[in-house]
């Protein structure tokens, strides 16, 4: 399975996909916990918190529909990556 972008939109459907999904839900909620247990960390904690639900929400979509466009594939990359860049931008911060 590869990326969503270089699947042509005809050929996206959940079921391509869902493993992938579950995969990447895992993670992040594996980062969610890390970040709950550590302490002084509530701003990663809550970054953290807001891409699973983002990612649950994609994949909710993406089920329903049984479809995902390039412009929300693009889209919500965008979003994804705004997310992240700011937690690792606060993670450099913590370890000055």
């Amino acid at each position: 399975m590869g990326n969503m972008l270089d699947t042509p939109p005809n050929e996206r459907q959940y079921v391509e996909f869902k493993d992938r999904y579950n995969a990447i839900e895992t993670d992040l909620r594996e980062l969610v916990m890390k970040n709950e247990i550590r302490p002084l960390n509530e701003q990663s904690t809550a970054q953290s918190k807001i891409a699973l639900t983002l990612w649950e929400g994609d994949q909710k979509k993406h089920r329903i529909n049984d479809g995902f466009s390039d412009y929300l594939a693009e889209a919500h990359r965008e979003q994804y990556l705004k997310i992240f860049t700011a937690m690792a931008k606060g993670e450099a911060i913590k370890e000055k």
